[in-house]
């Protein structure tokens, strides 16, 4: 694993313990699942399961559809950030770890 693929993984895996701190406070036990499924997934990543890398797709989708159920709330400028920030990781993802995906087991 290279030091980008490293760093990545830690940036998320952060990303999923500060949100499931955030939905600890407000109570939303949703939030608290899905950062935990990504936590899992980050793990699972760091020790080349190929089974986490399509997950954590799923967490990314699950994301977007919460931005687009904020969206249909109304605060759009809050949804189109929200879209694009989980676009934009599931692309580096994809560029970090496809092109290595052969090697996870």
């Amino acid at each position: 694993r290279g030091n980008l693929l490293s760093g990545w993984l830690i940036f998320l895996g952060a990303a999923n313990l500060l949100g499931i701190i955030r939905s600890l406070e407000g109570g939303n036990l949703l939030a608290l699942g899905w950062g935990l499924f990504g936590i899992i997934c980050v793990l699972g990543i760091w020790r080349w399961f190929k089974w986490a890398y399509f997950a954590i797709y799923i967490g990314f989708m699950f994301n977007i559809a919460g931005s687009l159920d904020v969206a249909a709330r109304g605060d759009i400028t809050a949804a189109i950030s929200g879209i694009l920030f989980q676009l934009t990781y599931m692309g580096v993802t994809y560029t970090l770890i496809h092109h290595r995906l052969n090697e996870f087991r």
